[in-house]
């Protein structure tokens, strides 16, 4: 087992699902699903039995594949840990195995759009002067120098295949169930699952905007959780749409305190990145700002958004009440104080 997770190790109920259809003759015509008690996909997997080299040469491979429930990619095991094998049948090393994963998990490669063709090249034969295209993962000299950063090292042909085999027709097939799935009641156990099922709730509610405000209040609990990762995809899910709604902003500036710093950074951006943010956000920025002792760093990250007020609000009573608060705080002995005269001479 080259990677820490032990799929084959969870607790959950196993469903089959036929592929009867499919174009691979050697690999298991089934998807295997491990679901948890609400019936919610812990992951989705598939037996492969491939013929790495494109002349029959080489030892063939037997792995299993995982994706997570909307068909994202998780990872891969052997089967009875036979190994993966480079070129003359050198088996990968540890850390080939994490740099394939890698590999397997970047959905943009550049091996998306190669063919096989494309993966060896001809060079000269200086003994018979003739041209050779080697086999498949002969020498390193036979991988063209601007995928060797792409792939393991002596491995091309492993690491096309099985990128390949990662984003083919199993993928589709489980794309599809996934959308057979999807309503409020599957959304909800999602959000009661773990972060990758939570991640997965959050890019389906993206797409609906009916859907995301029966979850409104799940999604601003995610943004305050202290799971970093899962916050800025919750984050996201936040549209700018939403965020028009004055309320909203108010809804999401609340949340300052309670986040974790990397959070309050990503909510700072989100802000900057509206075209009106209303005088009661910006107020409520900086009495959080006071209240809770936030760094000159952040200070700055605010002055940007009411400087964009500044010029766009057109009722100067409301800036006026902004322009205050920050008098009040250049007079106070605040960290920010001297940053915040500064922005105050330079709005005169």
């Amino acid at each position: 087992m080259p990677l820490e997770t032990d799929f084959f190790g969870m607790e959950g109920t196993r469903v089959t699902h036929p592929l009867p259809s499919t174009q691979d003759s050697l690999s298991t015509k089934e998807i295997l699903e491990l679901q948890d008690s609400n019936g919610v996909t812990k992951w989705f997997a598939r037996f492969f039995y491939k013929d790495i080299c494109i002349y029959g040469i080489c030892r063939m491979a037997k792995f299993w594949i995982f994706w997570d429930g909307a068909a994202n990619y998780l990872g891969y095991q052997l089967h009875d840990n036979e190994p993966l094998t480079k070129s003359d049948h050198v088996d990968f090393l540890p850390a080939d195995y994490i740099r394939l994963h890698e590999i397997l998990a970047d959905t943009a490669s550049i091996l998306k759009d190669l063919n096989y063709d494309d993966l060896a090249i001809e060079i000269v034969n200086e003994d018979e002067v003739e041209n050779t295209l080697f086999r498949a993962d002969a020498y390193s000299r036979a991988t063209p120098p601007a995928l060797s950063e792409y792939v393991v090292k002596d491995a091309v042909f492993t690491c096309y295949t099985l990128w390949q085999t990662v984003y083919g027709e199993t993928r589709l097939e489980i794309e599809r169930i996934f959308e057979e799935r999807v309503n409020a009641e599957y959304l909800a156990h999602l959000f009661e699952g773990d972060n990758v099922q939570k991640m997965i709730a959050l890019d389906e509610i993206k797409k609906n905007p009916i859907l995301f405000m029966k979850f409104e209040p799940i999604v601003l609990s995610i943004v305050s959780s202290g799971e970093t990762s899962v916050a800025r995809k919750a984050l996201s899910a936040l549209s700018a749409n939403y965020l028009r709604d004055p309320e909203n902003q108010l809804k999401l500036v609340s949340l300052l305190g309670e986040v974790a710093p990397e959070t309050r950074y990503e909510i700072y951006y989100k802000l900057q990145s509206l075209e009106n943010v209303s005088p009661e956000a910006v107020l409520l920025l900086l009495d959080k700002h006071v209240s809770d002792g936030f760094g000159t760093g952040e200070m700055n990250q605010i002055l940007r958004i009411i400087s964009k007020l500044m010029v766009k609000e057109e009722d100067t009573s409301k800036t006026e009440v902004v322009r205050k608060k920050l008098i009040d705080i250049a007079n106070s002995s605040s960290s920010s104080s001297t940053l915040v005269q500064s922005f105050l001479k330079s709005t005169r």
